[in-house]
């Protein structure tokens, strides 16, 4: 006998729709509903067409053997339709595709529990360019893995939800697609496809069948811990304003310099900044209201000259937007306002606000890690840092006491190459440096000598390592 199961969604529950009517010779069984005796509450149902030898129906279809459940098709085109599972093939267009990537899913109620979900369609694909679901040979192998029907959805703070099923699946794997592409910028789509396989068949402990079956593919989607990330380290420098020139160190140690020429005169402010997005910071100095930007750390006329400010303003740089390259700004100590271009040109403020009191100061730096700079101050009068995460109006989001600003200039970096800027202090008395890999209080993570009493502090990465 054939028994027609239909299950609700709505009710989680297995029912009996109909059983077939022997009145025609075996083999032929017939199915037939009646929708005005057997009516259908208003839902969502799947089907399970079920090969019962006994006589009375099992209550739950899944207690049948594998071999006991029928395929159900569309004889137009034979197009699986409504099947809850099925052992040989319940994929459906368009997943029965040769080139797609057909995913199913798992729910998981707990931490260490992971079950494959009634709805989720076993392979392979049967398609009439795939193989006939009737003829005992299989089609294309589907689905590629299975992953977590959920998701839940934040945006903006103005809507909060999700969605279920397969569909959530598809975007779990679709989304570390995405994120496997842009670590790998040079891969295929076939390379990003055999990436996730791999993954997945070398960390999901092989549910199912031996190695890749067609009801959980490859396995769970699992790309395994992110890779530690990491950024090259920030070095030190000295401006010596005595005749002109620049000592950069690529090392965090007392030495020689690695890099020595002449650049700029006694009475400027200098600043340093990846100018041109290539990786290597190179210096600059600001005179009376102008910027002198060099693309090289080398003696030479100036790459990009542009007026910006006024001659009692202070110069500051880094990446305000992200977008890779440092970008000037000034901090007006008069006023303790605060100007910030995204381009290293003549021009209106992007980013103008107030933080702090005036006659500080200031420093720059990305203090989360989010690849943004933002600013900060360092305090004469009560010897702390003031550091923000944005560049706002508002309240420090890190402070703390590191150094004396009556002994000490300040000096910010990348000390450790943990992508998170810190402080450091440049004692001019003696030369010596104190930088920390916290932005918090305590004894420096690395000190030494370098340059002379009372010279010009400076830091930067000088040879994108």
């Amino acid at each position: 006998d054939l028994f027609l199961y239909k299950f609700n969604t709505s009710t989680n529950a297995w029912e009996v729709a109909v059983t077939s009517a022997e009145d025609l010779p075996p083999p032929q069984e017939v199915l037939t509903i009646d929708l005005d005796i057997t009516p259908l509450t208003p839902g969502r149902y799947r089907l399970a067409l079920i090969v019962n030898t006994f006589g009375n129906p099992d209550p739950q279809p899944e207690h049948y053997e594998s071999g006991q459940w029928v395929q159900l098709t569309e004889l137009q085109n034979n197009v699986v339709i409504f099947q809850d599972r099925y052992d040989y093939s319940s994929i459906v267009n368009p997943a029965t595709s040769q080139t797609a990537f057909s995913v199913g899913a798992f729910y998981q109620p707990d931490a260490s529990t992971r079950t494959l979900d009634t709805f989720s369609a076993h392979g392979p694909s049967n398609t009439l360019n795939g193989g006939d679901p009737f003829s005992g040979v299989g089609g294309y192998f589907q689905p590629q893995m299975v992953a977590n029907n959920g998701t839940s959805v934040s945006y903006g703070g103005a809507y909060t939800g999700g969605f279920n099923g397969t569909r959530a699946a598809a975007a779990h794997v679709a989304g570390a697609a995405a994120l496997i592409k842009q670590l790998n910028p040079t891969f295929t789509h076939i390379d990003i496809e055999n990436d996730i396989r791999i993954r997945a068949l070398q960390n999901s402990g092989d549910p199912g069948a031996s190695g890749p079956d067609t009801a959980y593919g490859y396995g769970y989607l699992i790309l395994g811990n992110p890779e530690p990330q990491t950024c090259t380290v920030d070095t030190i420098g000295i401006y010596r304003d005595s005749n002109f020139s620049w000592y950069l160190r690529n090392s965090n140690t007392s030495g020689f310099a690695d890099l020595n020429f002449v650049y700029g005169e006694p009475s400027d402010q200098v600043i340093t900044g990846d100018w041109d997005g290539d990786g290597i910071d190179t210096v600059g100095i600001f005179r009376n209201g102008t910027f002198y930007l060099k693309n090289d750390n080398a003696q030479g006329n100036a790459d990009i000259v542009f007026d910006f400010g006024q001659a009692t303003d202070i110069p500051i740089a880094g990446d305000w937007n992200g977008d890779g390259i440092d970008t000037i700004g000034i901090y007006r100590p008069s006023q303790a306002r605060w100007q910030l271009r995204n381009s290293n040109s003549s021009g209106a403020a992007d980013v103008t606000f107030k933080y702090g009191l005036k006659y500080e100061t200031p420093v720059t730096g990305d203090w989360n890690g989010d690849a943004i700079d933002t600013i900060g101050i360092f305090r004469a009068s009560d010897r702390r840092w003031y550091l923000r995460n944005t560049n706002t109006t508002g309240y420090a989001d890190i402070k703390f006491i590191y150094g004396d600003p009556l002994l000490d200039d300040p000096i910010t970096g990348d000390w450790n190459g943990d992508c998170v800027d810190t402080v450091g202090i440049f004692r001019r008395a003696e030369a010596r440096w104190y930088l920390r890999n916290t932005n918090t209080k305590g004894f420096a993570d690395i000190k030494f000598a370098y340059g002379l009493a009372n010279e010009t502090p400076v830091s930067g990465d000088w040879n994108n390592e």
